[in-house]
């Protein structure tokens, strides 16, 4: 494991037993806004198995186990801590820490997957890691699967009017023990570009506040960020590949 990911295993440790409050912090509408476009972009119906690399504690895993217990959950994460809440929380899925910046998925599980999800994870490798850790994600994927990531979206005009309020506009943030690298949709798409071609659709078009204190707008969310300009809107993207 390298510094890097040492540094990460620390602080998602240290968040494992208050990460599910701490998420639901930002509101409970944005975050269903969030978790219904990727359970939709997923598309599940039919579908036999699901890895999660980058699982946490397994909340949005929660979900999908609800909805469809017959499928086959299996989640990898950096921190043994946050993999026992996911054990927990969901007893019938398999987890296994996994580092996906150098490690090999398939030492891990040999086998390949209907659908693989990764959420917010890609962002926090350094750029030197990301074309390992989407060639592991897409060698996981079976024959006719897909796989679903999600980002924060750098050059979302929500997010940029965030970044400029707060002086904030750097494409690495480093401090204690957090990284993040923020990518464009544009930047993603270039990265999957060697392993296939990407659809980029947009999340949370509509900013969290107003969400917050308007629930009715939650569906004009969900319909916009569907649409094809959502991704230079949006706080979030998500990137479908199919195979």
């Amino acid at each position: 494991m390298n510094e890097r990911s040492e540094h990460e295993k620390l602080l998602r440790d240290s968040q494992a037993y208050d990460y599910n409050d701490r998420y639901l912090e930002r509101g409970s509408v944005p975050v269903s806004v969030e978790d219904e476009l990727i359970i939709n972009s997923l598309d599940l119906s039919n579908v036999k198995s699901i890895l999660d690399v980058g699982c946490g504690t397994g909340r949005l895993l929660s979900k999908i186990n609800a909805r469809y217990p017959n499928i086959e959950i299996v989640g990898l994460d950096l921190s043994s801590a946050s993999l026992d809440v996911a054990s927990e929380n969901i007893p019938t899925g398999k987890f296994h820490c996994f580092d996906l910046s150098n490690g090999d998925i398939k030492e891990i599980v040999n086998k390949k997957f209907d659908r693989v999800l990764s959420v917010q994870v890609i962002q926090h490798l350094q750029p030197i890691n990301h074309s390992h850790a989407v060639s592991q994600l897409v060698q996981s994927v079976s024959p006719n699967g897909k796989l679903v990531l999600e980002l924060y979206n750098h050059s979302g005009l929500i997010r940029k009017i965030e970044q400029i309020m707060r002086r904030n506009l750097n494409k690495e943030v480093k401090h204690d023990l957090f990284y993040e690298y923020r990518f464009s949709p544009s930047d993603i798409e270039m990265l999957l570009r060697t392993f296939g071609k990407a659809k980029i659709n947009g999340c949370q078009t509509i900013p969290r506040k107003l969400l917050n204190r308007f629930p009715k707008l939650k569906d004009t969310d969900m319909k916009l960020s569907r649409k094809i300009f959502s991704k230079y809107l949006a706080y979030y993207f998500i990137a479908i590949m199919e195979f």
